[in-house]
């Protein structure tokens, strides 16, 4: 007689636990895949604007300007959001949508975003991430020329980042103009070493164009945690 209220209740916890768990596994994926797609998208979105703003302030008799992409060269890979060559120099450009407070130190793998009072997380430093792209590009040239990082902000961010080295260009957005400018006056007291035409199609060349590439590239990626 005591059996059934004890083989019910036992029912009861196995579909409560089964609920929990598909609760939770759904909640997970949500979280990983739809947050995360808007963040990616938003990143794309930023990344976009900030090249066509580049676009409309660089002077191209000086600068030659292209959006970036995957490039691949000795069986390596690497990813730029975009860069400027001139027959003198090349900038790197590294874009950010961070949100808040900045800070830590410039050559660490990881700085602090703060994004309230109390909330205050770990991120990926962008600096230290254009430093690595820096080395790919002066590899891929097979030859050391003048160069600078630019790192691009959103317009609120603040930036409290110390031992920032001195080719790093650290901006809001609102500062790009003033800055690609500087850039400029700087890249024309410099002698003429490269031609930035051919600098432009190495790029091109080694640039990955499959989506098979592209996708592969961007999972290795994120196993990496990159």
């Amino acid at each position: 007689m005591n059996e059934y209220p004890h083989y019910v209740l036992s029912i009861f916890f196995i579909v409560l636990f089964g609920v929990i768990i598909l609760f939770s596994l759904g909640y997970y994926i949500f979280w990983k895949y739809f947050i995360d797609y808007k963040k990616n998208k938003q990143g794309f979105l930023f990344e976009n604007w900030i090249n066509k703003k580049i676009k409309k302030i660089v002077d191209k008799k000086t600068f030659i300007f292209s959006e970036g992409g995957i490039y691949s060269y000795d069986n390596k890979k690497y990813e730029l959001d975009g860069f400027l060559v001139s027959d003198s120099m090349i900038v790197v450009c590294e874009y950010k949508l961070y949100n808040g407070i900045l800070s830590g130190n410039a050559r660490n793998e990881k700085i602090f975003l703060s994004l309230g009072k109390k909330r205050k997380i770990k991120v990926k430093n962008p600096i230290f991430q254009n430093e690595n792209n820096i080395k790919h590009v002066l590899k891929m040239l097979k030859k050391n020329i003048p160069y600078a990082s630019l790192v691009v902000l959103p317009q609120n961010t603040k930036i409290e980042i110390n031992d920032v080295p001195e080719h790093v260009l650290l901006v809001n957005v609102n500062n790009l103009e003033q800055t690609i400018n500087k850039l400029i006056e700087s890249s024309q007291t410099l002698p003429k070493i490269i031609n930035n035409e051919d600098v432009k199609n190495l790029f091109n060349a080694m640039k990955i164009k499959t989506t098979s590439e592209k996708i592969k590239f961007k999972n290795m990626l994120k196993r990496k945690g990159k």
